[in-house]
């Protein structure tokens, strides 16, 4: 069956993403070239990746 298995959302702040994330009890992850993630167990079988963009 088709369908997601991870996405990235831009963040501005990923450190500020990651406390708040933290904060909030989110169980967090990093990918092998150092991205903070919520593995897919965690977000109902999405992994959520989150990437500094540009302000």
């Amino acid at each position: 069956m088709p369908g997601f298995v991870a996405y990235a959302v831009g963040v501005r702040d990923v450190a500020a993403t990651e406390r708040l994330l933290r904060g909030n009890g989110i169980p967090l992850g990093r990918t092998s070239s150092g991205e903070v993630f919520v593995p897919a167990r965690e977000a109902f079988g999405v992994a959520i990746i989150f990437r500094q963009t540009a302000g």
